[in-house]
């Protein structure tokens, strides 16, 4: 149930206002209070996650990945076969993921 106050919106303002004079007393009181600014997050910087980013294409050992993964091999197996560990192919499967349709070159 939301309780519904009376003239909030004509103390918005004022509430506001008399907060970020409090915030700026706390600050010189005590810097500790201040925002990191090392500390941003990934949107703030315009950033994104590097798996959310669009790739232009499968790397040549995703694309052997994606290949023994149609095969039907395990990520386990396919660790073995490359010589590879386990969880660097895993964290490929993960960033490509893959398996995915690879359409074929075009050719011209």
């Amino acid at each position: 149930m939301k309780i519904k106050i009376p003239h909030t919106k004509e103390y918005e303002s004022l509430y506001r206002r008399e907060w970020e004079k409090q915030n700026i007393q706390d600050y010189k009181d005590n810097p500790k209070l201040k925002p990191n600014k090392l500390m941003r997050s990934w949107v703030d910087n315009e950033r994104t996650s590097p798996i959310s980013k669009p790739r232009a294409g499968l790397s040549a050992a995703a694309r052997t990945i994606n290949k023994l993964l149609h095969n039907g091999l395990s990520i386990m197996d396919i660790a073995d076969a490359l010589g590879q560990d386990y969880l660097y192919v895993k964290k490929l499967v993960l960033l490509h993921n893959l398996p995915t349709i690879v359409e074929p070159p075009k050719e011209t």
